[in-house]
């Protein structure tokens, strides 16, 4: 269950997560760029890129619990086409002699 308090959730404010993450990713490529590649620079990227990846996972988690709670609270609209679908099938399938 996600709980809510000023739009944030207990993921944390994952939107800005990403943001943060891929403004760093997008500063470490500038700085590749025009200064080169250097190790220092490489084990950044690494970090940055890292970051990002956990940012995005987080990110498709919250989407995941999001959208498991939101089935739970609306429910399911098509329960009455399952059930005629299913009492169908029940009937069609079965063995009336042998």
């Amino acid at each position: 269950m996600v709980f809510r308090v000023r739009n944030r959730t207990i993921f944390g404010d994952v939107e800005r997560q990403v943001r943060l993450a891929l403004d760093e990713v997008a500063r470490i490529l500038l700085l590749l760029d025009t200064a080169g590649l250097s190790d220092a620079l490489f084990e950044e990227d690494l970090r940055v890129q890292l970051l990002l990846t956990q940012a995005l996972l987080a990110q498709d988690q919250f989407w995941k619990e999001k959208a498991r709670t939101q089935h739970f609270i609306l429910g399911d609209r098509n329960n009455t086409y399952f059930h005629r679908v299913a009492k169908i099938k029940a009937l069609t399938h079965n063995i009336s002699t042998l």
